[in-house]
């Protein structure tokens, strides 16, 4: 009997050869992508390198030039976590900074071939800066010093890491902070967080009294960046260990996204006696809306000169927060538009919305490393409210500054 094996499930399986045209255009547009990812290290936009390598490999993952780049773009990710969150430098000489990879990261531990630690205190200015031509160990050692060698003032500090690798460039690790005391008060209180999302998370504080069940009353103040108390909770009979603020101010109102603040304890015990903890902060996040293409924050926090357009010295450590930003975001064109309330007259607002919307654009440009060209601004005066104008609330809020980024297609630079 003659036997037929089925060989048509083969066929029906299989799919079609590629042909030799489509080859030479998948590795032409392989190498296209290489190139432009060289192009882009040349311009310090790590992200876009990124991408077009991943696309370059995804179409000629055997090709070894893609793999070798390919590796040394793929960064470790990193988080730096103090070992204690107070340091009480006259108990202990130094503060172990531990460096704890992210899943998946710990493989790429060789990718740094030097880093660079930064300390700065809570007005943003660097005090310390510890250099190393190798790859950091599991922990980086801090004296509480300067760069001079003279021991920080008390206070809260945060620990920068800069990580740089085989082809030039850095990329930071996610900072942290820290407290740093020279004997340990009464009371005490510390954030673990660096920031939070105003609306979507609360900020716990932890405390510590050396009696909870002694303290008779006890109250929690924040403040915001302009020094002004948007906050006060109380409580009596005990200090719990820790206790939550939802982000809303006395009216109970959501406070401002983009700031900073300042949070106390202050209270007394059963004997009489008065104590006050040490002072503590925590930043808002600046929230960013993505849409076609476009990037757009805004900032009610900005505090100018009554009636000018001076930039209060306490606003500077918040527009180092946007420069942060516009740095990640180094491929988009910035738009910096000035608002006012309706207080005045509409030329005034005008001409008032205007000057200052460029006197943030000047301290950006002297500041950020960006080129000039990137920033424009304008002034909107008083046409687009985002509050009601007949509550002083609600003028704050109109009284702000947007920033919108527009990503650059039509050029690389």
């Amino acid at each position: 009997m003659l036997r037929i094996f089925p060989v048509f499930f083969i066929f029906a399986f299989a799919l079609p050869a590629q042909t030799n045209s489509e080859k030479i255009l998948q590795r032409t547009n392989a190498i296209k992508f290489l190139n432009q990812t060289k192009d882009y290290i040349r311009l310090k936009q790590i992200e876009r390198a990124r991408q077009h390598i991943e696309q370059a490999y995804a179409l000629a993952p055997d090709h070894a030039e893609i793999k070798d780049y390919r590796e040394k773009l793929a960064y470790p990710e990193i988080q730096l976590i103090p070992e204690s969150e107070i340091f009480f430098y006259k108990e202990h000489p130094t503060l172990s900074l531990l460096l704890q990879y992210k899943a998946g990261s710990e493989e790429r531990r060789g990718w740094t071939t030097s880093y660079q630690l930064t300390i700065r205190n809570e007005q943003g200015k660097t005090v310390r800066e510890i250099k190393a031509n190798e790859t950091p160990g599991t922990a980086l050692l801090f004296d509480g010093k300067d760069n001079q060698g003279n021991l920080l003032a008390d206070g809260a500090y945060y620990a920068e890491l800069q990580l740089t690798g085989k082809l030039g460039f850095s990329v930071p690790a996610e900072s942290c902070r820290f407290l740093m005391l020279g004997s340990k008060l009464a009371a005490q209180i510390s954030i673990k967080e660096n920031s939070f999302a105003v609306g979507k998370q609360n900020v716990t504080i932890h405390t510590i009294y050396p009696d909870r069940t002694r303290v008779k009353d006890w109250l929690l103040t924040v403040t915001d960046n302009a020094g002004q108390v948007v906050r006060s909770i109380k409580g009596s009979n005990g200090l719990p260990a820790t206790i939550v603020w939802d982000g809303k101010d006395n009216r109970g109102e959501l406070c401002p996204s983009a700031d900073i603040y300042q949070i106390v304890l202050t209270g007394v015990d059963r004997s009489g006696k008065k104590f006050t903890s040490n002072r503590d902060s925590i930043e808002s996040e600046i929230e960013i809306i993505e849409k076609d293409g476009r990037l757009t924050f805004r900032m009610s926090t900005i505090q100018f000169a009554s009636g000018k357009a001076e930039i209060q010295k306490n606003s500077l450590r918040l527009l180092d927060r946007v420069i942060v930003i516009l740095k990640k975001y180094n491929w988009y064109d910035i738009l910096v538009e000035g608002h006012t309330d309706n207080v005045g007259g509409d030329e005034v607002n005008d001409r008032l919305s205007l000057e200052r919307a460029r006197a943030v654009v000047t301290y950006l440009q002297n500041n950020s490393g960006l080129p000039p060209e990137r920033f424009q601004a304008t002034g909107m005066g008083e046409r687009n409210p985002i509050a009601d104008n007949s509550k002083e609330s609600g003028r704050a809020r109109n009284r702000r500054v947007e920033f919108i980024l527009t990503e650059i297609k039509s050029r690389k630079s």
